[in-house]
């Protein structure tokens, strides 16, 4: 998250993912203003060129973000995606 954003929240209200500020929380320096708001989740995709074998690269950066985001307790549970890539429009 930048530290502009941050810092703004510091001083006004502001809307902000808990996986960004959860150490700001627990200290007490932001509060949760309404915690019965819900917004909408945000995926996160890696996209990458449909190919039968993808690379090593794509396949160890994609393991590494599986991995590092594994650390992030405040993410939703991650969805699983259909294999077959998708369709071109005609």
């Amino acid at each position: 998250m930048g530290d502009r954003v941050l810092q703004t929240s510091l001083i006004d209200i502001g809307i902000l993912p808990l996986w960004a500020v959860h150490r700001e929380i627990q200290s007490g320096t932001l509060d949760i203003v309404l915690p019965t708001h819900n917004p909408t989740s945000k995926d996160i995709f890696a996209v990458y060129p449909y190919t039968r074998n993808p690379s090593s690269k794509i396949r160890s950066f994609v393991a590494f973000l599986e991995e590092d985001l594994k650390r992030i307790s405040y993410l939703p549970p991650r969805r699983s995606l259909p294999k077959r890539p998708a369709q071109r429009p005609s």
